[in-house]
């Protein structure tokens, strides 16, 4: 409500594209997914991430390499071709490419590897070291390595995993581990992790998460603020925790939403029909022979 529907961020039509490509693959429409999902990334271009899942649902839950490779190269296909047509009539050709390394000109103290980095040139600047900015180039680096092979390692190391909940961590990656966040990016894997369920620990995080962005965005409108010591940023957060830390302790109906009861499941299926559908989609093992009639 505060972002999606007030805020009119652009993200709330590619999150909603994504969700529906993703549903649509799960029900067995594999072009109209790829086709849907296209045009989220043509919306915001981090929603072509959800391609690679859509190529994993289209090839089935027992498919073999074979069978997975040859559905990622259709899936890149109509993709491309897609791209290539709406770029053709809006006229923006591909300046949308450049466009991605806009993000990283803004610095906030959300994105984990920057705050690491930048609290790293706090200290050093103390000791009159001026290496902030290296630092935040490295660690965005190192960062950005290490969602690389996260990513290749959802898409490679499908076995044992739905790619609905796979799509919904590789969105939740590029969040902790990219260079800037707002709040709102939080939006990008919620709905898919509503879908596909949620242990209790990660439910937790996803309630405590969801309380603490949302106060953030009550009391301040951006998180680009680099440094540390300027009043929005600094307050937003000693408020955020302050309130946090209040409502668990004067709460006890508060503190056992946010940190559950040791018998609480999360949000995973529990109905037959329900697990029986998340089982349906869990991947197999695609370098394990398939078994063929004889």
């Amino acid at each position: 409500l505060m972002h999606f529907i007030s805020g009119a961020h652009n993200d709330a039509l590619m999150a909603g594209l994504v969700v529906l490509g993703l549903l649509l693959a799960a029900s067995h429409q594999a072009w109209l997914a790829v086709i849907v999902v296209t045009l989220a990334g043509s919306v915001k271009p981090v929603g072509l991430v959800a391609l690679p899942f859509v190529g994993l649902l289209w090839a089935g839950a027992n498919a073999d390499w074979k069978q997975i490779i040859k559905r990622w190269v259709m899936v890149g296909v109509i993709a491309g071709a897609i791209l290539l047509v709406l770029e053709v009539v809006t006229g923006t050709g591909v300046g949308w490419i450049s466009a991605l390394s806009t993000p990283g000109a803004v610095r906030t103290w959300l994105s984990p590897p920057t705050a690491l980095a930048m609290l790293l040139g706090g200290i050093g600047h103390l000791f009159g070291l001026d290496v902030t900015d290296p630092l935040v180039t490295g660690v965005r680096l190192l960062s950005t390595l290490v969602l690389a092979m996260f990513l290749a390692w959802l898409c490679l190391r499908p076995q044992g995993r739905n790619p609905v909940r796979a799509a919904g961590l590789a969105f939740f990656a590029l969040v902790v581990l990219g260079p800037v966040v707002q709040p709102w990016y939080l939006l990008w894997s919620l709905p898919i992790f509503a879908a596909c369920g949620l242990k209790r620990v990660e439910f937790r995080i996803a309630l405590i998460g969801s309380a603490g962005l949302t106060l953030f965005g009550l009391i301040t409108s951006s998180a680009t603020q680099d440094s540390l010591v300027q009043i929005p940023d600094l307050v937003a957060a000693l408020i955020v925790a302050a309130s946090l830390w209040f409502v668990l302790a004067v709460s006890p109906r508060e503190r056992r939403l946010l940190l559950g009861d040791p018998e609480d499941d999360g949000t995973m299926p529990v109905d037959p029909p329900a697990i029986a559908r998340a089982r349906q989609l869990q991947m197999g093992d695609p370098s394990r022979p398939r078994l063929r009639a004889s």
